[in-house]
This record gives structure tokens, sequence and C-alpha cells, in this order.
């Protein structure tokens, strides 16, 4: 998308490649913890880690987008 892409369309067009990320990362991680060996500190390490990781970016979009969402709202009732 282009400098002059209106915003809806890049937050849009950002959200949907952020979920197809996400989706994937979560299959990932599923997936480590299926085959994953239980017994090796190292990977069970590496797992809580990307598990970690996960999870804050899951809660900053969330964040982010009730923050997006309160002042649109508060935009609209302003009107």
């Amino acid at each position: 998308m282009g400098a002059t892409a209106p915003v809806e369309d890049r937050v849009r067009s950002l959200f949907a490649n952020y979920s197809v990320t996400a989706s994937q990362e979560k299959a990932a991680i599923i997936n480590q913890a299926s085959n994953g060996d239980p017994t090796n500190p190292a990977e069970l390490l590496s797992l809580q880690n990307r598990v970690g990781n996960y999870s804050l970016a899951i809660n900053m979009i969330s964040t982010l987008t009730h923050k997006s969402t309160s002042a649109i709202d508060s935009v609209l009732k302003a009107q």
C-alpha cells in the first residue's frame, strides 16, 4: 500500500497480516508443545519463552484495539 492509502485501509491490512502471523505462531506453539520432549529443560524453556512472547503480543493488540475503539467512541459521542 502506498503512503497515500487511507488510514482505515492501512489499519485493516496491518490487522489482517498480524492475524495471519498470530495464527501461524499459535499453530507452531501447539505443534511444539504436542511434539516436543517434555523431559528436555531447554526445550521447555524455549516453549515457555515462546508462549510468553505470544501472550504479550496478543495482549498488546487487545489493549490497542480497546483504546482505539474507546477513542472512536469518544469522538462519535462528541459530535
